[in-house]
């Protein structure tokens, strides 16, 4: 069955995936990413920043900096006691600050007064999960990973994990797993761009989906206009 959001502060909220265990507190994304629509413009966006395009960073920077302060107020989550760092590369080991993400990252946790960990965790290096369709070749690659993270400093209860693309949950319970063993009581929270779907396959579960709730305003703050 194709997984359904609901709102929250106008965030699609995820509160489980196929491939997110536990560990996970759900995911919220700013809207969906069509892999068999790609004029659909929050598609469009998605994929824009996802090729390091500079002006979809800035449109990225404007809108999560802008949505993402609702969404705490909504889950009345501390920003004294919650950090923020980002999922990391396939080919990296450790996270890379001039990549589009790691910016992005660094810039919502400054603009916003989050914690900014960017040395949080490390990984080996796999193949890119994008290229692969078969859930079972995506877990084989993501075990390869061997994520690892490091305590986090006193005082925060809560990380939310950001990235620009979520499908199934699989990197994300990943990095939640590494995060729990070094700090078993941390809240894991997944931030994302988009919810990577197929329109085709959501309507033969009989569901339709779409980005027409997603806010006009965003769309005017991501444009810049």
């Amino acid at each position: 069955m194709i997984a359904l959001p609901s709102p929250v502060a106008n965030w699609m909220h995820f509160p489980t995936l196929d491939d997110m265990s536990r560990d996970v507190s759900g995911v919220y994304t700013l809207a969906w990413r069509f892999t068999d629509a790609t004029e659909d413009p929050w598609t469009t966006r998605i994929n824009r920043f996802k090729a390091g395009n500079s002006n979809a960073w800035k449109g990225a920077s404007r809108t999560v900096c802008s949505a993402l302060p609702d969404l705490i107020r909504a889950r009345k989550w501390s920003l004294q006691e919650t950090a923020l760092t980002v999922a990391l590369g396939s080919s990296d080991t450790k996270l890379v600050p001039t990549r589009a993400l790691p910016r992005l990252g660094a810039h919502v946790a400054g603009q916003l007064g989050l914690s900014w960990l960017p040395n949080l965790l490390s990984k080996q290096p796999h193949r890119p999960l994008h290229g692969l369709n078969v859930a079972a070749d995506r877990t084989q690659e993501l075990e390869k990973a061997k994520y690892k993270a490091t305590a986090l400093p006193e005082g925060v209860k809560r990380i939310l994990v950001m990235d620009d693309m979520t499908t199934r949950g699989s990197t994300l319970t990943r990095i939640a797993e590494a995060i729990r063993v070094a700090s078993p009581e941390i809240e894991v929270v997944g931030i994302s761009l988009g919810k990577s779907e197929k329109q085709n396959y959501a309507a033969g579960q009989g569901s339709t989906i779409s980005n027409d709730g997603v806010p006009e305003s965003w769309a005017t703050i991501w444009e810049g206009t």
